[in-house]
């Protein structure tokens, strides 16, 4: 995955040469509450072929100018961190008692000369990327392209460290922050003094991801830990197996789903998109919550449970104030260790490529097919990018200093399994993981746990396992029936009346799912569609998000229409439901769900629906926080 140094000497020489520190400008800090913004100028091209300079972005959190400072490192590579600082203030805050706060914008990033290239800006997080846009992003780059490796980020932080009169930097990145963070403490190890790493991309070749679908198996596991799937499927990798060997026998799963207006609207899922999708999921807790239900659904017959998550798994496509694609790819396109050279011609780069690819075993890529997996590999889509000349990443040894490591059981993108490769090559670092988490465990715990074990480590003290008995994460999703007649009976209520109160409560409760998926899929408007039909409309207020339900259908056939308020964990609601059978008449969903239907009081509680509640969500939420795949 990484292109390798020929020796750590060299390394060392490359600290030894670093530029004075630069000077530092000051200024108000636009948008960023509590915060003052910083600028210095560092050399675009450190090897010293491209002249010029980048002015570089960071801010420091407003307060006393203490001689402990703490760097906080965002994911990507693409996202810009100013922005975020208060939510890291946020976050840590119980640790930056006696430490100033810094975040950065990384060179390529927000106001530290982002990278703007059209040909791949615009992709959302399902579309593969073609060696042509990679390369086309290149061609429009220019020569400076070269200065954009995460090195040359590690010597940024140094020189801001520097402009600060800092002996010592703490860290704390996220996902792709946690390279950075290597690639620091590696090149300047004298100047560290705590490590977090979050959520980590660790060390060694990987040009494939297939730490993803080695991880897969256990990742489901977790996903069903505790009884979560009971009721919903005896095997979720099972299940996952055979839809992939559907999708290898068959083609693409096509179909629709209903959007916002309550339109149907085609769409297909690929291998690939599968794959992604999965992937996704680490970052959207009701995403993930809907993937056993879903999984099983299509292994059986009915693809749409499955088809709707698809939007959301793409998510919107970032503007480049939010992530700067055209920096994804010249990172990932320096950084990775490739089986060709960029000085090989095209059709050299092709022969090695393909010949790497063919010489992986085939159980490496199981479920997957190699075309599936390698159509957004790194050595796929970099084929295109041009020769040129840039510095190697550093591969030092770790210093032997305080550091933690974060993982969340159901993280995908960047597995436990890597997170502990990278911790075996650091002396006394410890491990906290958390259950139900995916990608970015500081910004998934709700427990308390997490920030438990940060005061620890900053306190010098064993870390332990505060979040043992914690789970975090969203209820897992039951499987939509096909039908009225499949709803289970609710107990001490006439079988059809007692059915349609359930289904009714469950369509209600799905819309309110629906609601809290899109958010984390990072839409400005939630709105969307029924799972059989209808559309929901949803209105942020100060009471939680209003969702206006239009002919909604979750059971085929019941047709629910009203509204609810979302707020939290809380639902509460009041509709009007039509169902197979002259069925109809009102009903509210509250501490109790209790209406009229056909003339007749109906009512039961929540307890016994226990299924169509909606699950525990974090109170906060730091977008996209991820190490992007290609």
């Amino acid at each position: 995955m990484r292109r390798l140094l020929p020796a750590v000497a060299a390394a060392a020489a490359l600290a030894a040469a670093a530029p004075a520190a630069a000077k530092d400008r000051v200024y108000p800090c636009p948008g960023t509450s509590g915060f003052t913004c910083h600028r210095i100028d560092v050399p675009l091209d450190r090897t010293g072929v491209v002249p010029g300079t980048i002015s570089l972005r960071f801010a420091v959190a407003d307060g006393p100018k203490y001689p402990q400072a703490l760097i906080a490192l965002t994911g990507g590579p693409g996202q810009p961190g100013v922005a975020f600082g208060p939510s890291f203030q946020n976050e840590l805050g119980s640790v930056l008692k006696h430490r100033r706060l810094i975040v950065l914008d990384q060179r390529g990033t927000g106001g530290s000369y982002a990278l703007n290239c059209p040909e791949v800006q615009t992709i959302d997080s399902l579309q593969p990327i073609y060696p042509g846009d990679v390369g086309g992003c290149a061609d429009r780059l220019g020569p400076g392209r070269d200065g954009f490796a995460s090195i040359e980020t590690a010597y940024d932080i140094d020189a801001i460290r520097q402009a600060l009169g800092l002996d010592k930097l703490s860290m704390y990145g996220v996902s792709y922050g946690t390279w950075v963070e290597q690639q620091y403490a590696r090149t300047f190890p004298a100047h560290v003094d705590h490590i977090v790493l979050d959520s980590v991309v660790p060390p060694g070749s990987d040009p494939y991801d297939l730490r993803i679908p080695e991880a897969f198996p256990r990742v489901m596991k977790a996903i069903c830990v505790k009884h979560g799937c009971r009721g919903i499927t005896g095997d979720m990798y099972a299940d996952l197996v055979a839809v992939v060997q559907r999708i290898q026998q068959q083609g693409p799963i096509a179909g629709f789903f209903f959007n916002a207006r309550g339109g149907r609207e085609p769409v297909k899922v690929s291998e690939t998109d599968l794959l992604n999708i999965l992937v996704s999921s680490d970052l959207n807790p009701f995403l993930m919550a809907r993937l056993p239900a879903a999984l099983f659904s299509a292994r059986h017959g009915d693809d749409m449970p499955l088809l709707r998550l698809r939007r959301d798994a793409a998510g919107p496509s970032d503007g480049l104030g939010d992530f700067s694609s055209g920096l994804f790819v010249a990172t990932t396109c320096l950084d990775q260790d490739l089986p060709y050279s960029y000085s090989d011609p095209i059709d050299v780069r092709r022969q090695k490529a393909d010949a790497a690819l063919a010489a992986v075993p085939e159980q490496d890529f199981f479920p997957f097919s190699r075309p599936a997996i390698d159509v957004s590999s790194v050595p796929e889509i970099c084929l295109q990018w041009p020769d040129g000349s840039f510095r190697p990443e550093a591969t030092g040894p770790m210093p032997d200093v305080p550091t933690l490591i974060l993982s969340g059981t159901v993280d995908m993108r960047t597995s436990r399994e890597g997170a502990l490769a990278l911790k075996s090559e650091i002396p006394h670092a410890q491990f906290l993981a958390l259950s139900g988490s995916g990608h970015d465990v500081g910004d998934s715990d709700y427990t308390g746990c997490v920030d438990k074990g940060l005061q620890r480590f900053f306190a010098d003290k064993t870390v332990g396992n505060p979040c043992r008995n914690k789970h975090v994460g969203a209820t897992n999703a039951i499987v939509p029936p096909l039908s009225l007649s499949a709803v289970r009976p609710v107990p001490h209520l006439p079988l059809a009346l007692g059915k349609v109160l359930r289904a009714t409560a469950t369509t209600v409760a799905d819309a309110a799912f629906s609601d809290d998926e899109a958010y984390y899929a990072g839409f400005d408007d939630y709105s969307g569609g029924g799972l059989r039909g209808g559309h929901y409309t949803a209105i942020t207020t100060g009471a939680g998000d209003l969702l206006l339900l239009k002919n909604v259908q979750y059971v085929p056939h019941v047709v629910v229409s009203g509204s609810a308020v979302l707020s939290g964990t809380t639902l509460v609601a009041k509709v009007r439901v039509t169902a197979p059978g002259g069925i109809s008449g009102r009903v509210t969903i509250g501490r109790r769900v209790s209406g009229r239907l056909n003339g007749r009081v109906v009512s039961t509680t929540q307890k016994l629906l226990n299924r169509t509640r909606v699950g525990g969500t974090p109170p906060a939420f730091r977008p996209v926080q991820a190490f992007r795949l290609p």
